[in-house]
């Protein structure tokens, strides 16, 4: 009989607006205007099955979820040249005030300015977005064993309550995972502020490994061959240099490959998954995939 949990597993499998797109240039929609609802409550829009790596029998090599580089930019794109089993459930945080401000002010735009939305936090649809993905994840097949964040306070929100029904399960943070720092909304803050407002994520590696004397671990302007303190006085964000994040998936795809759980779930941003896949995730979209699938400069950046 096909009961809830049932649907919810099916549900564990699929992606939404899964029309192929190419790999190339990055839209400014992507991080403001997209259509953004996912889980169960979206069951009646548009899927389109991605089978789990496990569950393909495929033959004659691999399928994959992500549009492939063309031939002009695969040879700069990086691949884990090994496929050591690992399954990753990725998820994009959900809609937050800075995705509202983006949908009626182009960042592109001449006359553009920074509403300085440090750390943005989700908004209400945002919010019911990541709790429509908890009796989704409950499901998922393998069981995650560990859920990994960014440290910006909407991946982490949104990982709380998408996987709510995960009882037990380990958090940690991962500063490798935050956003390309475009606007104020991907300045962080201070481990100690982070671990106050999430006390049952593990902090430690940001605070010993990533952070600065500051507390600082996001990019903050170049100084020496180590990050800046802040934004300045007058709240102009140094937008991080293309080749420095790309730097920084290399180091993320490198730092999943080594962690011994065979299966993890990663909240993280639109830019990150988008360098990695080639794929503009939506608000709160899931995605399972292999750790072979990412490759550090699928998608293209067109700007900065």
């Amino acid at each position: 009989m096909r009961g809830a949990a049932s649907t919810a597993r099916l549900a564990s499998y699929v992606t939404r607006l899964t029309l192929a797109r190419g790999v190339g240039s990055a839209t400014n929609a992507a991080r403001g205007a997209g259509r953004a609802v996912a889980g169960p409550s979206a069951m009646g829009a548009p899927y389109k099955v991605y089978v789990p790596p496990h569950r393909r029998g495929v033959t004659g090599g691999r399928s994959s979820p992500f549009p492939r580089a063309s031939s002009a930019s695969s040879s700069a794109a990086f691949k884990m040249d090994g496929d050591d089993g690992k399954i990753l459930h990725l998820v994009r945080h959900g809609r937050t005030e800075m995705n509202e401000y983006l949908a009626s002010n182009r960042w592109d735009a001449s006359d553009f300015v920074d509403p300085l939305l440090y750390d943005t936090r989700l908004t209400k649809k945002g919010a019911a977005q990541a709790a429509s993905l908890a009796p989704v994840t409950r499901f998922l097949d393998p069981k995650p064993e560990v859920l990994i964040a960014s440290p910006l306070h909407r991946a982490m929100t949104t990982a709380d309550l998408a996987f709510a029904g995960c009882e037990g399960i380990r958090k940690e943070t991962c500063a490798l995972m935050r956003e390309r720092v475009f606007h104020a909304s991907d300045v962080g803050r201070h481990p100690d502020a982070i671990e106050a407002d999430f006390p049952d994520w593990c902090v430690k590696a940001l605070r010993e490994e990533h952070a600065d004397a500051n507390g600082v671990w996001w990019y903050a302007g170049e100084v020496g061959d180590h990050i800046g303190t802040a934004a300045n006085a007058g709240g102009v964000v140094a937008q991080e240099p293309v080749e420095q994040f790309e730097r920084r998936m290399g180091e993320l795809v490198r730092w999943i490959e080594s962690r011994p759980e065979r299966s993890i779930a990663m909240v993280a941003h639109w830019g990150v998954w988008y360098s990695l896949t080639g794929r503009e995730f939506e608000n709160c979209e899931l995605v399972t995939c292999e750790l072979g699938d990412l490759r550090v400069g699928a998608g293209k950046f067109v700007w900065g």
